[in-house]
C-alpha cells in the first residue's frame, strides 16, 4: 500500500490532494470501520473532482467553443450510469495492477 501511495502522491497537484489521498487510504485500512469503503470512495471522488477542477476550471470549460449543454433522455442517463460504473471498476483494476507490481497488496 505504501508503494501505491508514493506512486499516486508523485502525480498529485497540491498538498490538499495529498491529504485527501492520505485520509482515503487511512479509511480503507480501518478494518474495524463498517463505513471504510464508503469513506474511501468519497475521498477518492473528492480527489478526482478537485484534480479535474484544478486542471480545467468550470468557467474555462463552459467558455470553450465546443461546450454544449444537453439534457439526456432516460436511455442516455442509463448509459451514462453504466459507463460510470465501468470507469469505477477500471480504476480498481488499475489499482490492483499497480499493487501487483509491489510486494504489498491492496488489502491492509
Amino acid at each position: 500500500m505504501e508503494r501505491l501511495s508514493e506512486f499516486l502522491n508523485a502525480m498529485l497537484l497540491d498538498e490538499f490532494s495529498r491529504e485527501v489521498l492520505k485520509g482515503s487510504l487511512m479509511a480503507y485500512k480501518a478494518l474495524d470501520n463498517p463505513l471504510r469503503l464508503s469513506q474511501f470512495s468519497t475521498g477518492i471522488r473528492e480527489l478526482i473532482g478537485h484534480t479535474l477542477s484544478t486542471l480545467a476550471a468550470d468557467d474555462e470549460v463552459k467558455a470553450s467553443s465546443w461546450f454544449v449543454v444537453e439534457t439526456p433522455d432516460a436511455d442516455e442517463a442509463e448509459a451514462f450510469a453504466c459507463e460510470a460504473v465501468a470507469t469505477f471498476l477500471e480504476f480498481f483494476e488499475i489499482l490492483k495492477l499497480v499493487a501487483s507490481k509491489s510486494p504489498h497488496t491492496l488489502r491492509p
